[in-house]
């Protein structure tokens, strides 16, 4: 019979598999950042615009051949892992990378042909057909790198999942600016970013054979095989097609948001509005990992019978993910100013309004936002996924532009934050009907109470006092944090059995260790010390 003890386990690997995935990212997202630096300095502007031009037709068709596989790789890997189906998981990763080097070659060679219509018909600029078809061979490259990655983290292997993240970064970013050092200018630019696909993609290859798919059969126990299991291509494009087609609508929200802020916005409010994006990423890069590593523990629960306590894990997922994102989120916009003040200096001070719409939307994980997206998928339950998505985006095109009109940019981002406040309630109640799943609203409250109440004296020293930049950075961010740490256990957004619970969720962590350690022995002073009043 399981136990809470067993929930907890999975959490614990969740936990874990984040960090390592927040590293790798973290790690690559640095190294991409110089890169990009250097590479724009030493091309100077007009050919760094080339340089980025160019990009233009093979990112489409990446965007348009992905099909979901790379979800697809994580949900059914996970799956076949836990059933411990083990010719079933070689015949579908043999499947999906085969699939997947067919369609990525022909995107290439069609990118390679039509390089000059391309250069005409997408972006009116004919001087860059010849570096469309250098970068033909990205297309095939990048894809096949993102299926790999996929499979890593279905696999259990966020470790594998994060060296290739970071060979993918250290390989772009060390030969791009090498090349152009060496007089190759643009094209050195562009060999750079190809090889940086091209290595770690065989390098990954490389991993996933010795490391997983070689040594399934003692991996992965002894349990007979699911002779009857359905690994036909027929069942991935199933569940994958409603997640690429929730990419496509990404995408096409991305690209209307951008013709609504060029209609209705200022150059200036355009470029603080960027500013704010960029800073924003802040929390992006830790949500991210979360997400990732729930996708395939909902899968594992599922597959090792656990369905009827889903709920339980999800509940648990939301309140710690919350404990960790809402904070942090409520201290992004007390310090918003202070930080687009250091970061981009005092021209871009606008910024950190934009920046309070951004962390408002990231605090909706208290309800189960993108949580119940990786629910949904774990589950192979993509339509689900697909429907919020087109709410999401309906949503989104009925408001902005009566918002976008009088208001600008205030106006867009308040749009984004009551389309994924509604979406996330839709997932919700589709979650409560279909799936029987009710989330512990009062524990996110309580977080929320935590998180507004410790917000106040931050952000009234940042309003009233003119400190410079980063002395209020750290004022602000030191007085928010203590206030939070004091209030939360009076609140009880936090308890004793939280605190046991994420001891044995991240008290494995070294790297984590210590910093949870002095958070709790502070939590357990402060609730022994109501225990005694």
């Amino acid at each position: 019979m399981e136990t809470q003890s067993d929930i907890i386990d999975f959490a614990e690997r969740s936990a874990k598999n984040s960090l390592i995935l927040f590293i790798g990212d973290f790690s690559s997202t640095a190294v991409l950042a110089i890169s990009s630096i250097l590479v724009a300095r030493l091309l100077g502007p007009e050919n760094y615009g080339v340089y980025s031009i160019s990009f233009v037709a093979p990112a489409l068709l990446v965007s348009l051949i992905g099909l979901g596989l790379d979800s697809a790789a994580i949900r059914f890997s996970s799956k076949y892992m836990a059933e411990g189906s083990r010719r079933l998981m070689q015949r579908f990763m043999r499947m999906i990378i085969s699939f997947r080097i067919a369609t990525g070659f022909a995107a290439s060679l069609i990118c390679f042909i039509l390089s000059d219509f391309m250069a005409v018909a997408l972006i009116d600029r004919p001087s860059i057909a010849p570096y469309i078809r250098l970068l033909s061979a990205v297309v095939l490259f990048e894809t096949l790198f993102s299926l790999l990655y996929g499979f890593f983290i279905g696999l259990n292997s966020a470790r594998n999942a994060s060296i290739a993240r970071i060979l993918m970064a250290v390989f772009k970013g060390f030969t791009a600016p090498v090349l152009i050092i060496f007089g190759l200018g643009v094209y050195g630019a562009l060999v750079g970013h190809i090889l940086g696909y091209i290595i770690p993609s065989l390098i990954g290859l490389l991993m996933l054979y010795f490391n997983h798919y070689r040594r399934l059969k003692t991996t992965y126990g002894l349990e007979e095989d699911n002779e009857n299991g359905d690994c036909h291509l027929k069942e991935t494009i199933k569940f994958s097609l409603p997640l690429y087609v929730s990419s496509l609508l990404a995408l096409l929200l991305s690209n209307y948001q951008a013709i609504l802020l060029a209609k209705y916005s200022s150059d200036l409010e355009i470029g603080c509005f960027r500013a704010a994006a960029n800073i924003s990423m802040i929390l992006t890069v830790i949500v991210s990992p979360i997400l990732l590593a729930l996708f395939p523990t909902f899968s594992r629960l599922n597959s090792h019978g656990f369905r009827e306590r889903i709920g339980e894990f999800l509940n648990l997922s939301v309140k710690y993910s919350s404990l960790i994102i809402i904070p942090l989120a409520a201290l992004l916009a007390c310090v918003s100013r202070y930080l687009v003040d250091v970061i981009y200096g005092a021209g871009y001070i606008q910024a950190g309004d934009y920046i309070v719409f951004y962390s408002m939307i990231h605090m909706l994980i208290g309800l189960g936002s993108g949580i119940f997206i990786s629910l949904f998928n774990g589950l192979g339950e993509t339509s689900l996924t697909l429907r919020v998505n087109i709410i999401n985006l309906a949503i989104f095109m009925t408001i902005a532009p009566l918002l976008a009109d009088p208001y600008s940019v205030p106006g867009i981002l308040t749009s984004l934050l009551i389309s994924n406040l509604i979406t996330t309630l839709y997932a919700y109640d589709m979650a409560r009907r279909r799936l029987g799943i009710n989330l512990n609203l009062s524990a996110s409250a309580r977080i929320y109470a935590s998180s507004i109440i410790s917000a106040v004296p931050a952000a009234v020293m940042a309003y009233y006092l003119n400190m410079p930049g980063i002395v209020g950075l750290v004022s602000c961010s030191v007085i928010y944090a203590i206030v939070y740490l004091t209030v939360a256990p009076i609140l009880k957004a936090i308890n004793m059995e939280d605190l046991r619970n994420l001891e044995r969720i991240f008290g494995g962590i070294r790297l984590l260790k210590p910093l949870f350690r002095v958070i709790a022995v502070y939590e357990s002073r402060v609730m022994n010390a109501m225990l005694g009043s």
